[in-house]
C-alpha cells in the first residue's frame, strides 16, 4: 500500500551514551541511563545533575508477558562532575600557570566499575582539558580532587587504583580489622552479600514465571 502508515522505531536510548561505555557496561543499563541521564535526544545533559541515579525497579508480575532477566540486574551510577555540578573552578594541573582554568569536554568515554559491599555500581566523569598544554584530565584525578573544598570533596565515594576501584564502605571493613577480621573474611563477607543479592533477583524472576506458568483460573 502506497499509504501503508509506517511504524514507529523505539528509540534505542543506549545510543544516547558515549560508544566506549558499552565495553564494560551491560545494554540494559545503557538503555536506563541513555534514558534518564539525557533530557533529549540532542545530547543535552538532564537538569539538574546529580550523583547518583537509580534504576528503574523490576517490573511487576505479569500473566501477559515472560519477564527479562537482564530488568533484575541493573547497576547503579555515580556520576562525577564537580566543575558542571557545584561551579567549581578547576585548575590545570600541569601548566606553569597556576591560574590556567580547565574547560569541560564533557563526559568521559569510558566509566569504571566499583565493587561495594554487596554489589557493583558504574563510576562515570567529566572530562576537562586545558586549552594551553592540551591535556586532557578525569574529574576523579587526585590532582583534581585535591582542588576541591572538603564538603565536595567528601561526596566522591570511591577509592581509586590504576586497574581497579572499590566503594569507601569496603575501606571501612579493612579499617575496622582485628581478630578473626581479616581481609580473607572481610573478601568472604563481601561475596556472600553480592551472591545473595544476586539470588533474591533470581528468586524474583522465578516468581514472575510461575505467575505466567499458573493455568487461567475459570471465571464460571
Amino acid at each position: 500500500m502506497a499509504n501503508a502508515l509506517k511504524v514507529r522505531q523505539p528509540v534505542d536510548f543506549s545510543l544516547h551514551l558515549p560508544g566506549e561505555w558499552k565495553k564494560n557496561m551491560a545494554y540494559k543499563d545503557r538503555c536506563w541511563i541513555g534514558k534518564t541521564l539525557y533530557s533529549n535526544a540532542k545530547g543535552s545533559l538532564a537538569s539538574p545533575l546529580k550523583n547518583w541515579w537509580y534504576p528503574p525497579p523490576p517490573p511487576a508480575p505479569s500473566s501477559t508477558s515472560t519477564p527479562c532477566p537482564d530488568d533484575y540486574f541493573l547497576r547503579r551510577l555515580f556520576l562525577w562532575m564537580p566543575k558542571r555540578m557545584w561551579n567549581v573552578d578547576l585548575k590545570c594541573p600541569t601548566c606553569t600557570d597556576p591560574l590556567r582554568s580547565l574547560q569541560s569536554k564533557g563526559l568521559y568515554t569510558r566509566v569504571r566499575m566499583v565493587l561495594d559491599v554487596k554489589d557493583f555500581y558504574y563510576l562515570a566523569g567529566e572530562y576537562h582539558f586545558c586549552n594551553c598544554c592540551k591535556g586532557t584530565f578525569i574529574a576523579w584525578d587526585a590532582r583534581l580532587l585535591q582542588q576541591l573544598s572538603n564538603d565536595i570533596r567528601a561526596l566522591f565515594p570511591v577509592v581509586l587504583t590504576y586497574k581497579y576501584a572499590c566503594d569507601v564502605s569496603v575501606v571501612s571493613l579493612l579499617r575496622a580489622r582485628s581478630l578473626g577480621n581479616s581481609s580473607t573474611a572481610i573478601k568472604k563477607k563481601s561475596t556472600s552479600c553480592t551472591v545473595r543479592n544476586g539470588c533474591e533477583n533470581a528468586l524474583h524472576i522465578s516468581l514472575n514465571v510461575s505467575v505466567i506458568s499458573q493455568p487461567m483460573r475459570s471465571s464460571i
